[in-house]
């Protein structure tokens, strides 16, 4: 493991303690809500210690980086197991598998999903050193692990989503144009294809038309009664996750990127948001985000039976980029 290799690892070390750390105060919170103070107590102690043991890692994180001269003799690598540099993949031979699989799995998959496509593209270039398991974790196989560092390097420069849910990767809009930058220095470039993913149906004055088919100008800002409908595939990510895909076609009808909004249900009022894009996106920005996310997971609780088969929704615009209705008008079943 070169010195890079360490400092990535620290980095995705720390994310996870902070999504560990999150979870623990979402809990916490709830739990206080409810009135169970002492369970509330315990989980605030262990979060307590968790923030200690995160501030020790970004300690010796600091450490190493200090640690400009270190270096690894080769025989060291070897009777420790490790390869010699040169014998595996990099990880920019990852960057075009990853950022094609996720736009033939819609857009968004787990990462189980995505390293299987993956590795069907990789398995010629792979080497029997790539599918050895890492002598200090024999449970990571090498090219997976190297896989996950290229997509936390991406995840880092904008082509995958920073904020999607754990164990998710998502490609962005940037990320979809440096796939089309790599495939033409790779030869493999092909003609544009239409954004995968849920379809949008639309309504309005000229009528209702699929948005996947359509080729009439994306729609604008709504007016009160307009309304979009929108396919929601059988179960998977989007039910788990509470997520509502807003194609590009689309997005002009629900306010800016993480802006609140309430959505009206049938189980009662959820305050959302559009969200989906990369780290550095304004707040606000009308045309940033590919998802509807945040208080959806009780309404598809609500209706797990006659979504299972996927189904169609209808968002109808109640008072502009305020204020919305959601319906279910048809199941799969």
């Amino acid at each position: 493991m070169g010195k890079q290799d360490v400092r990535t690892a620290f980095a995705i070390l720390i994310e996870e303690i902070k999504a560990v750390i999150d979870e623990l105060n979402k809990t916490g919170a709830e739990a206080f809500s409810k009135g169970e103070y002492d369970f509330a107590r315990k989980i605030a102690d262990q979060a307590k210690q968790i923030i200690s043991f995160r501030e020790k890692v970004e300690d010796l994180e600091k450490e190493w980086s200090d640690l400009s001269k270190v270096t690894f003799l080769a025989s060291l690598r070897q009777s420790a197991g490790l390869l010699r540099v040169g014998m595996r993949p990099s990880l920019d031979s990852f960057r075009l598998p990853i950022l094609e699989s996720l736009v033939e799995l819609g857009g968004a998959a787990s990462s189980d999903k995505v390293l299987g496509v993956v590795y069907q593209k990789m398995r010629r270039k792979l080497t029997e050193y790539d599918e050895e398991p890492l002598p200090h974790d024999p449970r990571q196989i090498r090219w997976r692990k190297t896989a996950h560092w290229c997509r936390y390097v991406m995840m880092k420069e904008g082509l995958i989503s920073s904020d999607s849910p754990r164990g998710l990767w998502e490609i962005t809009e940037k990320g979809r144009s440096e796939l089309e930058r790599l495939r033409e220095i790779d030869g493999t470039a092909v003609s544009k294809e239409k954004p995968e993913g849920p379809t949008a149906v639309t309504h309005n004055s000229n009528g209702v038309y699929d948005a996947s088919e359509s080729e009439e100008v994306p729609l604008s800002s709504p007016d009160a009664g307009d309304g979009v409908e929108i396919k929601i595939p059988p179960y998977g990510y989007y039910q788990k996750y509470g997520l509502i895909y807003v194609s590009s076609f689309i997005r002009r009808f629900f306010p800016g990127y993480k802006v609140p909004f309430v959505l009206e249900t049938d189980i009662g009022p959820v305050t959302t948001h559009v969200t989906s894009s990369s780290r550095d996106t304004p707040k606000g920005h009308p045309f940033a985000g590919q998802y509807i996310q945040g208080g959806l997971r009780p309404w598809y609780r609500a209706h797990h039976e006659e979504l299972l088969d996927g189904g169609i929704i209808r968002i109808t615009c109640a008072e502009p980029y305020r204020r919305y209705h959601l319906l279910l008008i048809k199941t799969n079943e």
